[in-house]
């Protein structure tokens, strides 16, 4: 049995129970059908449109999913709720209901939202030439304004100045919508003056003196004028050319506001035609060409000019090629800027009338022996002109008298100018007769003897040797061994040019009463190691010591002979009888400072001669040291 047709619905059932003997019971079961489950179904899609007239209408079709557990729903429209304006969001509803009366309802939203801004051009640009020609602005410059949704709304927004010349002008202007999408369109008006003002050039002026220019002076252009702004008119520039004449161009600028530039010139002439003036100079008398002052402007004192300061140059010295006297024009010119000029000359006369004077001790008049005679001296002389004096010397000689005679020098000095002086000296010579006696013991069979080493008094040997023994005397030279034994006199004569003479005596002795020197040295003989040639005393010379045995061998003629050479073996020191006077001088060579050897060790060797016995040369090695 079922009781109900909708919701809910109460179903019976009955049962029987029967045994075997059909005895039966009836049992019920009752089953209660109720939907108490609301249908499903998913909120429709969101949708977004530009403007209100692109909403669609309210569609149940738009929920698509729905479904109930039991039965079939049935999707209905419920209510529409409109919010806000730009955006609007419309809220539909709509109900899914199941045959036993539940409902679910979903919802879809709609979203109109105008986001496209509306449209329009940018006005024309406009341009003008001045300020005063720029138009108000005006919303209706813009004609095509158009929108999706509404009908926009054109309006002035602002105004941008930039620059100035040119001046660039944006103005901006406003699209708007409903929705407030607006769209900002511009509009350029150039403002560009490209008019140049006008002016004519002042007038040309003429002057003499530079001092005469005027100062630069804008009021010179008096007609100037634009076609938008009052111009100003500026200095810019001023151009000199040449010299005289001197053209000046003064530039003066005419300028708008726009910076549009007219140049306007005046020509200004500067011509100076005068010349200056000078007074001529006084005449200059001086002695020598060196005394002629050099050429010097500043002379002429009282130069002057009409425009400027004038120059003083010099120009030439013109000589009349005389000499004693000689004449000099010399010419000065005074120039102005302007190149005018005058000349101005001055005379200088040079005449030179003074001799030569000595510059220099002059010798006085002396008595003086032949040996004693000065030489001529050197005289300096010195002329107030001539660097180079003109010197005539002559030197006379008178015969001898009574052993005298006299020397006669004389100078004669002259200058280019036949100015002269003379200068004398007188020498009294008195002749002298010199002889120096020297004896000499000699034994028969002694070495030969060179009497020229007998000459003291004179170091010249070119005189002669004579003697009343001819035979024994061989040049300068005597051999004992050849001359008999006895008394010899040799006789050196030599006359100098100035008379004097020098005799040198050798009175000989030749014997055969030659003494023996048989052991004359004794044992130990010592010689210096060091040599240091400062004059202390110690160890200035190389010194050779040695005893001798007896003392009747001091008769004997024996020598030593000394020998140094250098570290490479070159002999610098030879004497055949040295008496230890060496102390570094190497007479023979040139190394070392004034003959003096440098420092260092040398070798030397001894020879002793003449002894009587054989004594071996002894060698060794001296130190020569500087202190």
């Amino acid at each position: 049995m079922v009781n109900g047709t909708t919701c809910p619905i109460e179903i019976i059932r009955t049962y029987s129970v029967t045994d075997e003997c059909n005895n039966s019971i009836n049992v019920t079961q009752t089953i209660n059908v109720m939907d108490d489950t609301e249908p499903t179904a998913s909120n429709p899609p969101t949708l977004s449109v530009q403007c209100l007239a692109d909403v669609p209408v309210e569609d149940p079709n738009v929920v698509t999913d729905e479904a109930d557990n039991c039965s079939v729903p049935v999707v209905a429209f419920v209510s529409e709720a409109v919010n806000g304006t730009c955006p609007i969001e419309i809220v539909r509803t709509y109900s899914v209901t199941d045959e036993c009366g539940n409902v679910t309802n979903v919802t879809q939203t709609i979203n109109v939202v105008d986001d496209i801004a509306p449209t329009a051009s940018n006005p024309p640009t406009l341009s003008v030439e001045c300020m005063e020609d720029v138009p108000a602005e005006d919303p209706n410059v813009v004609t095509d304004e158009a929108d999706n949704c509404s009908v926009p709304v054109v309006a002035f927004v602002s105004e941008a100045v930039n620059g100035t010349c040119p001046i660039e002008i944006v103005r901006t202007y406003s699209v708007t919508d409903e929705c407030g999408n607006v769209t900002n369109v511009t509009q350029t008006i150039n403002v560009n003056d490209t008019i140049a003002p006008t002016a004519s050039n002042p007038p040309t002026l003429s002057v003499e003196c530079m001092e005469d220019v005027p100062a630069e002076d804008p009021n010179v252009v008096t007609d100037e004028a634009d076609n938008c702004s009052v111009p100003v008119v500026a200095f810019v520039s001023e151009a000199v050319n040449g010299t005289c004449p001197i053209e000046i161009v003064r530039t003066y600028s005419v300028t708008d506001e726009c910076g549009n530039v007219t140049n306007v010139t005046q020509t200004i002439n500067v011509n100076d035609t005068i010349a200056p003036t000078a007074s001529n100079l006084e005449t200059i008398r001086v002695q020598c060409i060196a005394d002629v002052p050099v050429e010097d402007p500043s002379v002429v004192a009282d130069a002057s000019d009409n425009c400027s300061i004038p120059t003083v140059t010099f120009v030439s010295d013109v000589s009349d090629n005389q000499t004693c006297p000689e004449t000099i024009t010399r010419t000065y010119r005074v120039t102005d800027d302007c190149n005018n000029s005058i000349d101005i000359v001055q005379i200088i006369e040079i005449e030179d009338d003074t001799a030569p004077e000595l510059d220099s001790p002059f010798p006085l008049d002396e008595v003086v022996s032949c040996e004693e005679i000065p030489e001529i001296a050197v005289l300096e002389f010195i002329d107030n002109c001539s660097p180079d004096v003109i010197v005539d010397f002559v030197e006379t000689t008178s015969p001898l008298i009574n052993q005298m005679y006299t020397i006669v020098r004389t100078w004669n000095v002259a200058d280019d100018c036949g100015n002269e002086n003379t200068y004398t000296q007188t020498i009294s010579v008195e002749v002298l007769d010199l002889n120096d006696v020297r004896e000499l013991v000699l034994c028969i069979d002694e070495e030969p003897i060179d009497l020229n080493s007998f000459i003291a008094n004179t170091d010249d040997l070119s005189g002669e040797w004579e003697t009343v023994d001819s035979g024994v005397l061989n040049g300068s030279s005597i051999d004992p061994e050849n001359m008999e034994v006895g008394d010899y006199e040799f006789i050196y004569t030599y006359m100098t040019d100035t008379g004097c003479v020098y005799k040198t005596t050798v009175l000989a002795e030749i014997h055969n009463e030659c003494v023996q020197c048989e052991k004359a040295l004794a044992d130990g003989i010592n010689i210096s190691k060091l040599v240091t040639p400062n004059n202390d005393g110690v160890n200035d010379y190389l010194e050779i010591k040695y005893d001798i045995k007896n003392p009747d061998a001091r008769l004997c003629s024996f020598s030593i002979s000394l020998d140094i050479y250098n570290r490479w073996g070159t002999k610098v020191y030879a004497n055949a009888n040295y008496d230890d006077s060496w102390k570094g001088e190497s007479p023979a060579t040139a190394v070392g400072n004034s003959n003096i050897l440098p420092t260092g060790t040398y070798y030397y060797i001894v020879r002793f001669n003449d002894t009587g016995e054989e004594i071996d040369p002894i060698q060794g090695y001296v130190l020569l040291g500087s202190n």
